[in-house]
């Protein structure tokens, strides 16, 4: 593997251990680091927020709740032939956008900053109340959720209740 110097980067070529030699960085300083096509620039400020285990434990499991009932809904729409149904494409679509609300809200989770994940916790329950609407007009496609949709509500009403903002109705 070859590793290409950035500016800052000095390999220490002093210390041998069983034929291999030991590569010191400073993490201390900006660095990009790379192999293949792929490169990441390492910012010592990245993750800089502590995250209660409380609350990474709700948003990954609010998460993991939201894509299997996306998947589910998406898999029972598609065998049920409801494609060009309007309504149906709504709910879709709002079910679509509080999963991806949620990925980005667990991609942020060590580099936002408390407030920041409150706002955007905020902005999830408020696509969560969107998709319960949805299931309150149309108590059919409520039935196609089923416990996919009380598992994902019951965990945004938890991270409602973590942030003392309103719970999903």
């Amino acid at each position: 593997m070859i590793i290409q110097p950035h500016r800052n980067w000095r390999p220490n070529r002093n210390y041998r251990f069983h034929n291999q030699t030991f590569i010191n960085f400073n993490f201390w300083s900006p660095t990009t680091f790379g192999y293949g096509n792929q490169y990441r620039t390492w910012s010592p400020g990245a993750c800089q927020y502590w995250v209660e285990d409380s609350l990474v434990e709700n948003v990954v499991r609010a998460e993991r709740f939201s894509n299997s009932m996306r998947a589910n809904l998406e898999s029972q729409v598609r065998r049920g032939g409801y494609q060009s149904d309007a309504g149906v494409q709504n709910a879709i679509s709002r079910v679509q956008r509080l999963d991806e609300a949620l990925e980005q809200l667990r991609a942020n989770l060590g580099y936002v900053s408390d407030a920041g994940l409150r706002d955007q916790t905020n902005e999830v329950l408020a696509l969560g109340q969107a998709v319960s609407t949805t299931f309150q007009r149309s108590p059919d496609f409520r039935q196609v959720a089923g416990y996919d949709w009380d598992d994902l509500s019951f965990q945004l009403n938890e991270l409602a209740r973590y942030y003392d903002l309103s719970e999903i109705r």
